[in-house]
């Protein structure tokens, strides 16, 4: 027998196997759909604006992800049922937007993409210093969004969620609210506690079945957790105090800044089925 040749021919069998795999990534998680819409004209320009002069696939993801974690701002969605060119437009959206927005820029220059979900504790994962009051509006069991990305031939975990701003205001006292890095070789995640993440799905290349889903909740839930960041990325800076205080200063915040909208949340509450009993403020 000549082995010589029987080592060629498998060699050249595993190179196109290779490439045959390779090629089934490129197919499968580069894909355009109705919510990822990767050849919407502002997409394509952004994409290329960002990578423009970029040799490595690194440095381009680099760039593409820095810029969606920190120039779309977070915020926590009643509505996430927005295109990547529409979470482009208004410059804000939740994890599951960030990380739509940044697949369709990762597929739009030709680097496969995915979606992670995550099933996590609704009234924890966000941190400490979510306070009471809002772990009573959260579900026991919630979800989470970001981004895998198929990078030197293994995937690679990386999270967008978090601004620098908000990262900046208030990771001192909630780490979970840390700011993700991107460096090409290790996963780039955000700090949320793996005791408080239940399962992963992953990669998911079309999420179209996330972004189409409602929630049931009303607006003004999701109004009170955004008022609590807006409080944070105003203040957190400065605070370097316990966290048990924080929900009365919130709420004495709010009725300064906004006021009506507790005694909004509280007639919301006192019309559902099964009411939520919402501390007073101190």
């Amino acid at each position: 027998m000549n082995h010589s040749v029987t080592s060629t021919q498998a060699q050249k069998t595993n190179r196109q196997g290779a490439v045959r795999f390779e090629d089934a990534i490129y197919d499968r998680y580069c894909i355009e759909t109705e919510y990822c819409d990767v050849s919407h004209p502002e997409v394509q320009a952004l994409a290329l604006e960002l990578t423009a002069g970029l040799d490595s696939t690194v440095e381009q993801v680099r760039a593409l992800f820095n810029w969606v974690r920190d120039e779309i701002k977070y915020v926590i969605s009643h509505d996430w049922s927005l295109k990547a060119s529409e979470t482009l437009a208004v410059r804000e959206g939740c994890c599951t937007n960030k990380a739509n927005l940044l697949i369709a820029l990762l597929r739009a220059v030709g680097i496969p993409a995915a979606y992670e979900l995550l099933r996590v504790r609704g009234k924890f994962y966000l941190g400490p210093a979510w306070i009471p009051m809002l772990k009573d509006l959260c579900d026991d069991i919630s979800a989470h969004v970001r981004v895998t990305v198929y990078l030197n031939g293994r995937w690679m975990k990386c999270d967008p969620t978090n601004d620098s701003v908000l990262s900046e205001s208030v990771s001192h006292f909630n780490p979970t609210a840390g700011r993700a890095i991107f460096d090409g070789e290790n996963d780039a995640l955000s700090f949320v506690d793996p005791d408080h993440v239940l399962g992963i799905m992953s990669p998911i290349s079309d999420g179209d079945p996330i972004l189409g889903k409602r929630t049931r909740k009303p607006a003004i839930f999701f109004q009170m957790f955004n008022r609590f960041l807006e409080f944070g990325r105003e203040h957190g800076a400065c605070y370097h105090g316990a966290l048990e205080p924080i929900e009365s200063m919130f709420q004495a915040w709010m009725q300064y800044t906004h006021p009506g909208e507790l005694e909004e949340l509280d007639l919301t509450i006192a019309s559902m089925t099964q009411p939520i009993v919402r501390a007073a403020a101190a």
